[in-house]
């Protein structure tokens, strides 16, 4: 069995607390492995299809099946994913989850911060790491899925939505994967992966072990919730993660402008404000 929808990121921006609000509608079944990233390794849609179904073996009579990979939204370091999806999964429901671009780059920085993979420098990180500046084009990320995809198989949520409107954003999500969209989840108000429970700490062994030549193939199969145990046991007391200089904002304003100005003429709502 495949999934019939999927949340495709973006990273740092609320797809944990989406995939948990998924998870309890008695009609949706979330595979328990949150992350499973299949469709940004052709290699692995080759050789490992069959893992990949057993992932979703337990959705029984579940109307809505899922997973959330935010490295399908990485282009360009994963390259032709929307192609494997249409290729595999060709009527799938895809929900993009966003949120203030600038604002991502910095939790994405101080999460790698956190985990030992970047050091205290968000401005060596910024100008010489595109990944951090492509992830948050989200306009330019939407296109590659908009050559594949016809726009309606395509949901665009912006966190900031879901946190001043959760009820209703949620009850819009449930409506558009054709589930019961009366109910409403009993986690609706908490949060999940806050990173002010970090402060202070960071994952100096977490970096010795994603050294090791087999980190990632296990670490990306573990479940969310040993991942993250993992990550608080494995942290150490140094010093806070630097704030973002006036500067360095100024910088990512002009890098990201022009994705902003085209992501606000495709949704039709007035994004200025992630432009201050």
């Amino acid at each position: 069995m495949l999934p019939n929808f999927l949340i495709i990121g973006a990273m740092k921006s609320g797809t944990t607390t989406l995939y948990h609000l998924l998870k309890c509608h008695p009609e949706i079944f979330m595979a328990e492995n949150k992350e499973p990233q299949f469709f940004s390794d052709a290699n692995k849609v080759d050789s490992s299809m069959a893992w990949y179904k057993s992932l979703f073996k337990g959705a029984n009579e579940a109307k809505a099946i899922g997973e959330a990979s935010t490295n399908y939204t990485k282009y360009p370091l994963f390259k032709d994913v929307p192609e494997l999806i249409k290729t595999h999964i060709p009527h799938a429901k895809l929900i993009y989850i966003i949120r203030n671009p600038i604002e991502r780059i910095y939790s994405q920085f101080t999460h790698n911060y956190y985990i030992g993979r970047t050091d205290n420098d968000l401005n060596r990180v910024i100008t010489q790491n595109r990944n951090y500046i492509n992830i948050s084009k989200y306009h330019m990320q939407l296109q590659k899925y908009l050559g594949v995809f016809e726009q309606r198989q395509i949901k665009v949520v912006l966190l900031e939505d879901l946190r001043d409107r959760p009820k209703e954003v949620v009850k819009d999500i449930y409506e558009y994967l054709d589930v019961d969209s009366v109910f409403v989840p009993s986690i609706l108000n908490e949060r999940k992966h806050q990173t002010t429970n970090k402060s202070g700490r960071s994952g100096l062994l977490m970096k010795t072990l994603r050294n090791l030549p087999f980190y990632e193939s296990v670490a990306n199969r573990l479940p969310e919730d040993i991942k993250g145990k993992l990550n608080s046991l494995f942290r150490s007391k140094i010093e806070p993660p630097k704030n973002m200089t006036a500067i360095e904002k100024l910088y990512l304003i002009d890098e990201l402008g022009d994705d902003i100005i085209s992501l606000q003429s495709y949704l039709k709502r007035d994004l200025s404000a992630w432009l201050q």
